[in-house]
């Protein structure tokens, strides 16, 4: 990979991360009925689920290393700004614990898996967005911290966040399921 394409790989995972935070701590929820459940989607659960696969991207260019450098820098990013917005800090606390364990666990399987680039894609990013959707709507949305999201609804904001951040991880990992690459 050229370095313009890699340097452009690792800004939009930086930003992604970054704007999915700022949305959720300023703009209020999605909320909706469906299955006589009442469900309640933050903004950024639609960009958290494309930095799965940014940051497979972002180790394929650069490491395993590089990948972990690239979750710090997006990670400060966050502390930083958690000064200007009232309910950023705790969501930034929520996605510091999600984000620390769900890209470490997508890292590792994505570098341990062997298969197709889609297929790892898929598996690590669907098995990450599970863990981040859990962790960070119980530190960052609930009752606990930011009272973004009731209790009565904090099971179907959870499920709704795995659903749309796999969904958009298995989208993007389809047409990569057939090529080969090997991991740094």
């Amino acid at each position: 990979m050229n370095k313009y394409i890699t340097g452009i790989g690792i800004v939009a995972y930086i930003a992604a991360i970054v704007i999915a935070n700022v949305l959720t701590a300023n703009k209020p929820p999605i909320e909706f009925d469906f299955l006589n459940q009442h469900w309640v989607v933050t903004w950024g659960t639609f960009l958290i689920g494309a930095t799965f696969f940014l940051r497979d991207w972002v180790q394929l260019a650069v490491g395993r290393t590089g990948a972990y450098a690239a979750i710090l820098v997006a990670l400060g990013a966050n502390i930083l700004l958690s000064v200007h917005y009232d309910n950023l800090i705790w969501i930034t606390i929520g996605s510091a614990l999600a984000f620390g364990l769900s890209e470490s666990l997508d890292t590792e399987v994505f570098t341990r898996m062997r298969g197709s680039l889609g297929k790892r894609v898929a598996y690590s990013g669907v098995l990450g967005g599970t863990l981040d959707s859990a962790v960070f709507a119980v530190v960052g949305l609930s009752p606990l911290t930011t009272n973004i999201v009731p209790w009565e609804f904090l099971w179907t904001t959870i499920v709704a966040q795995v659903v749309i951040k796999c969904a958009m991880n298995v989208i993007v990992s389809l047409p990569l399921m057939k090529r080969e690459v090997a991991v740094a």
